[in-house]
């Protein structure tokens, strides 16, 4: 299998994922605003709900993300700046990212545009 994995330059078949408290976060963004203007992507049935069963306001954006769904709840701090986990999403899961090269945790900030840091990845991070 390591064979077939170099071969096709899938060093994600290669490299075991370290442990959750290892993986650096790789800070994207999203605006489910955006849905109701036609773009669909990070978009579900009702995108003016997070996954805490809340709805979320312009207050919100730049104080909450979506994280890994058992981090719901809680909430993420790195370079000086904390994000409550209120949303989770399909993609928002732990994987080997192309571009670093690396295991990350993606954390998606709720945003009206793209974050300064978009696509930066940060190695020290705490919940609480």
């Amino acid at each position: 299998m390591l064979i077939v994995c170099l071969l096709l330059g899938l060093l994600k078949c290669a490299t075991p994922a370290p442990a959750i408290e290892e993986m650096p976060i790789l800070v994207t963004w999203y605006n489910p605003a955006l849905c109701y203007e036609g773009l669909t992507i990070n978009c579900d049935s009702d995108p003016s709900v997070l996954a805490d069963g809340q709805g979320w306001e312009v207050a919100d954006y730049g104080r909450v993300a979506a994280c890994i769904p058992q981090w719901l709840g809680r909430t993420i701090r790195f370079k000086n700046r904390e994000l409550k986990c209120r949303d989770a999403g399909g993609m928002i899961l732990p994987r080997w990212d192309d571009y670093h090269r690396a295991w990350v945790i993606p954390v998606d900030v709720l945003s009206q545009t793209a974050v300064t840091d978009n696509y930066w990845l940060y190695a020290e991070w705490a919940l609480r």
